[in-house]
């Protein structure tokens, strides 16, 4: 068998967020039964590849207040 092909995650990103937002965090994580870490990277990602689009979208954490 050959050693798996594993990407090491070498950086740290440290965000600070409102309660309201991190809210928002927490039911996303108890839908999808991930971790913070990976809501985030996941929401990095799709910023990463749908760049302005992903950002002139309606925030579905701002229609709350």
């Amino acid at each position: 068998m050959g050693a798996k092909n594993v990407q090491r995650k070498t950086n740290i990103l440290s965000v600070r967020v409102s309660d309201h937002e991190m809210e928002y965090v927490r039911e996303i994580m108890e839908r999808t039964s991930r971790s913070a870490s990976e809501v985030l990277r996941d929401a990095f990602r799709s910023l990463c590849e749908h760049g302005d689009q992903t950002l002139a979208a309606s925030r579905p954490c701002e229609r709350r207040h």
